[in-house]
């Protein structure tokens, strides 16, 4: 690696530089790099898989996009972002000397900082929207282009630019160990300590602190909202709220998605609450000579906190598609055996009365199932819940009945697609064997 000629000298028994993630004392390398591999490889790919899966997931669930649908995308991708560093970590656990370059030093810590700061914004942002959609009566999920697009760019130039001190003022330095040759380390070198000291606070302030405010105001105020709504519903002699013009509606979909957040906070909170105070800690060895902040402990404080954006994904799939997964593991099963019971009348029909069943319990069409699920729904169902305006306690069956039409009309969907393309083959086909050799129709012949 070309090295500066500029580049300074100095002692690490100095304390004046941190060599973040060079550990240059260690007694035992090979066997703590060995453990220290296997841990961050793993935390990589479950937050991979955990993140892609938890995409596909909302892709298949939401499957009209929406503010706060492209809003949770963006907590995965922010994840997403925040591990691909993990490679380069590796590389520099194991050389030990930094040999990645100038630009690497630049982005490593930005990216980590970047993300972190992308994904508690995001939290916060979509906390806001639905205590927006809620106080505006907005009770269909929109899609406002304009209005994400906009927020979108807000969150990554704010975490970008919050963050840009550790761009501009990481880098490379040559450092003489006493007994050893001389490594390279990518460490953090301020102009003065007072901006360090400025940075830090603010970056706690903006991206930690005011973030988890909003959500917390938010959710409170969702709170106040779900707890008039509940005084509504209560007998007609009791005692109503007075002054309240307008009725507002807080959903279970809004209510589950507020739980979800707060958990994804807390875990937020809890993950990245280390690489807050160890950032102090390395401030302040500057001040306390005493004060040894290894690299190893850096390492695994970095490792604890990356292990969030596994941990992410995970929390937001178990608490918000968890009834997905019921339905997934257990629903099947009892549609079978719903669509068994009927298949089974229509083979008595046909065998006993000598008589053709309808064709949802004729066992020749099962393939028609999903869509003759939907036209039962839609012409039988439906009509029974639509009370559910005027009867708010029965409005989450309605809800369960719509989003059960959902996963029947994609089923459906898919049947249809398959069958419009075995018709497409067999008119193409047919209309092949209408054509003789030379281009000549078989059915008509001009002399």
């Amino acid at each position: 690696m070309d090295i500066n000629p500029h580049t300074h000298f100095l002692y690490l028994r100095n304390f004046t530089y941190f060599s973040f993630f060079s550990e240059v004392h260690h007694s035992d390398h090979v066997a703590t790099t060995v453990v220290e591999t296997l841990a961050i490889t793993a935390v990589f790919l479950v937050s991979v898989a955990a993140n892609v899966g938890a995409a596909a997931m909302v892709m298949w669930k939401r499957r009209l996009l929406t503010n706060k649908t492209i809003l949770t995308l963006n907590l995965f991708v922010a994840d997403l972002l925040f591990v691909s560093m993990i490679p380069l970590i590796v590389a520099v656990r194991w050389t030990v000397s930094w040999m990645l370059g100038y630009t690497a030093c630049h982005i490593v810590l930005y990216v980590i900082c970047v993300s972190g700061c992308v994904t508690v914004t995001t939290l916060a942002t979509i906390s806001v929207e639905r205590v927006q959609a809620i106080l505006r009566l907005r009770t269909v999920p929109t899609l406002n282009r304009k209005m994400v697009t906009a927020t979108l760019f807000f969150i990554w130039a704010f975490s970008a630019l919050t963050s840009i001190p550790l761009s501009l003022f990481f880098t490379v330095m040559e450092v003489d160990i006493p007994e050893q040759e001389r490594v390279h380390i990518c460490t953090l070198k301020w102009p003065d300590t007072a901006a360090e000291i400025v940075w830090n606070v603010a970056f706690t302030v903006l991206c930690f602190l005011l973030p988890g405010f909003i959500i917390v105001a938010s959710y409170s105020k969702i709170l106040q909202i779900a707890k008039r709504c509940r005084l509504r519903l209560r007998p007609r002699d009791s005692q109503s709220p007075v002054g309240d013009a307008l009725e507002y509606h807080v959903s279970r979909q809004d209510m589950k998605l507020f739980r979800t957040l707060l958990f994804l906070v807390f875990s937020f909170l809890i993950m990245w609450s280390p690489i807050f105070a160890i950032n102090f800690l390395i401030l302040a060895r500057n001040f306390l000579g005493h004060l040894d902040v290894s690299s190893t402990m850096f390492f695994w404080v970095v490792t604890f906190t990356l292990a969030n954006s596994a941990l992410n994904p995970i929390l937001y799939s178990v608490c918000q598609f968890k009834n997905s997964w019921r339905r997934f593991c257990c629903g099947s099963a009892v549609a079978l055996m719903v669509a068994a019971e009927f298949w089974e009348q229509g083979d008595l029909e046909r065998t006993v009365l000598d008589q053709q069943p309808i064709p949802m319990m004729d066992r020749n069409h099962s393939e028609e199932l999903p869509k003759m699920q939907c036209g039962f729904i839609n012409f039988v169902c439906s009509f029974v819940y639509k009370f559910s305006r005027f009867h708010i306690e029965i409005t989450p069956m309605f809800d369960g009945l719509t989003i059960n039409r959902g996963e029947w009309r994609a089923l459906a969907d898919v049947y249809e697609a398959k069958m419009k393309a075995i018709e497409d083959e067999k008119k193409r086909l047919e209309g092949g064997d209408e054509v003789q050799e030379g281009g000549k129709s078989k059915t008509c012949v001009v002399s």
